[in-house]
């Protein structure tokens, strides 16, 4: 019976705080959609373990986690009175960009929970637990968070302790981008890199695209400037090479293309808008610092004299008001 109405209760509150994060991802400026997975442990007599066990969850960065689960006792070895408890503790470690999978030192302790693992009414009775709060880390995969489950004096168990950690958590939902300085003039001849951040609900936000896996699409429109003296300039679309640069600099991917507007019979035989993706790797995810855009204009045309004139291009933009956008879509890879 009393097992029952702990187990009662613990759906009430599961439900509720459920519900509280519904209502959270609701009103979050990222969409979200919950997930759930389950992962089991034991320690103690008759396991691989003699006092803990470790599970890990593997999310984007700024995921918000929400850590339940319950806790069984028994069966109990044979030298111990079947009303033994034995007090557990849940460990939950936040990623730092060192963790991976159980490899390296566990990240920062942000939560820890004690309950008395018991025979209630009899040996391998569950016993619920749930955090309240709901856990973020500016860290994510290839990052990855723990959740240990321990005695809570961390010596050997005289029983053993097995159960369910429940991991629900929102990950981030697709992040529009901003460049720096947009919109942008290029003179014919030159090169201009921009940075780039996430769109917040006000303003940009390096974070919402650093230290997590994912994946940049990157659009741009621009126009070519009118020059009188150079024909070929009138109602005209020339080309750019876009670059994407990593923190340390490097060429991630690149493109040479045409702004999004040029109508299809304006475009060249095997020429295309410019529309390119580049998913990070793990290395990628590690790295400290701002993503940027190489924009390179090299484009030049006969005057009426027969000079060659650099092509000026302005209104260069990533992003275009109901018409289009770049993202970055936080994700494991």
């Amino acid at each position: 019976m009393k097992a029952e109405k702990l187990s009662s209760r613990f759906e009430t509150m599961r439900n509720k705080v459920s519900s509280a994060l519904l209502l959270l991802a609701g009103v979050c400026a990222m969409p979200m959609q919950a997930e759930t997975v389950t992962r089991t442990f034991e320690f103690g007599p008759g396991t691989l373990n003699h006092h803990s066990n470790m599970r890990t969850l593997s999310v984007p960065a700024r995921t918000k986690v929400f850590v339940s689960g319950e806790v069984t006792l028994g069966p109990l070895s044979l030298n111990v009175l079947t009303t033994m408890a034995v007090p557990v503790t849940i460990d939950v470690h936040a990623p730092n960009g060192t963790t991976s999978g159980t490899a390296g030192a566990d990240g920062p302790l942000i939560g820890s929970m004690n309950v008395m693992a018991v025979p209630l009414a009899a040996p391998n009775t569950e016993v619920p637990f749930a955090f309240v709060a709901m856990f973020e880390s500016d860290f994510g995969c290839p990052s990855t968070w723990r959740v240990r489950v321990r005695t809570s004096d961390n010596t050997a168990s005289k029983a053993r302790v097995s159960g369910t950690i429940i991991l629900t958590f929102f990950e981030p939902g697709v992040v529009n981008l901003d460049m720096s300085g947009d919109p942008l003039t290029l003179e014919g001849g030159s090169r201009v890199t921009r940075k780039l951040a996430g769109r917040a609900l006000i303003g940009s936000d390096d974070a919402l695209i650093e230290r997590t896996d994912g994946q940049f699409r990157i659009k741009a429109d621009w126009d070519t400037s009118w020059d009188p003296l150079v024909t070929s300039t009138l109602n005209a679309y020339h080309p750019l090479r876009v670059k994407l640069l990593r923190p340390d600099g490097t060429v991630a991917d690149e493109e040479k293309g045409f702004p999004q507007h040029t109508p299809a019979d304006k475009l060249p035989s095997g020429a295309v808008r410019l529309h390119f993706v580049y998913t990070l790797t793990a290395a990628d995810a590690l790295m400290v610092g701002d993503w940027k855009l190489e924009i390179i204009n090299s484009n030049e045309a006969k005057d009426i004299f027969g000079a060659t004139k650099p092509i000026k291009i302005h209104n260069f933009d990533i992003e275009k008001f109901l018409s289009f956008s770049s993202t970055f879509t936080p994700e494991c890879n």
